[in-house]
């Protein structure tokens, strides 16, 4: 069971799992003056901080990074992005703390919607890719290819179609 509470805005700014009744976690949102997330932080089931994840945004409101921390303020993951763009074509490249580059996202989009993204993560000598399509009038995606690759085999690939109804 989960109970969300929004702000003003209408934004997601508090969210709690129980089980049992019992609170099992329960992760608090901050935003900017933009509207973007910049601040997720999840607490246990004794209300104790165990993670912290921050974001920053280009002045063009677009992902520069995240950065998963403890409780010490110590980075366990951090994430920094690049994006080029070519009309209606774009690519963003996704690096870990250290500078490598971890992976890639592809766009694409026609008339200002998404159409298509693809996300191609290096996992060892594999690779994760999970391709996004069949996208609604709201931007939502109907259909997702998620593949795993071991080497340039493949290993698994499983397809998520999803119906969408909004209500007014």
């Amino acid at each position: 069971v989960a109970r969300m509470e929004y702000d003003a805005e209408d934004r997601l700014s508090v969210e709690e799992r129980f089980a049992k009744g019992e609170l099992t976690k329960r992760d608090v949102y901050a935003y900017d003056t933009r509207g973007k997330l910049i601040d997720h932080v999840r607490y246990d089931d004794r209300e104790l901080p165990v993670r912290r994840i921050s974001y920053t945004y280009t002045s063009e409101g677009l992902p520069a990074s995240v950065m998963h921390r403890d409780i010490k303020d110590r980075i366990l993951y951090g994430i920094s992005y690049t994006r080029e763009q070519f009309g209606d074509y774009s690519k963003t490249i996704v690096k870990n703390s250290s500078g490598e580059v971890t992976g890639t996202i592809d766009y694409v989009r026609q008339n200002g919607m998404d159409v298509s993204r693809t996300e191609v993560f290096l996992l060892g000598s594999g690779k994760l890719e999970i391709t996004y399509s069949d996208f609604d009038g709201f931007g939502n995606w109907r259909r997702k290819e998620h593949s795993t690759y071991g080497g340039g085999t493949l290993k698994e690939k499983t397809v998520t179609s999803r119906i969408i109804r909004y209500f007014d």
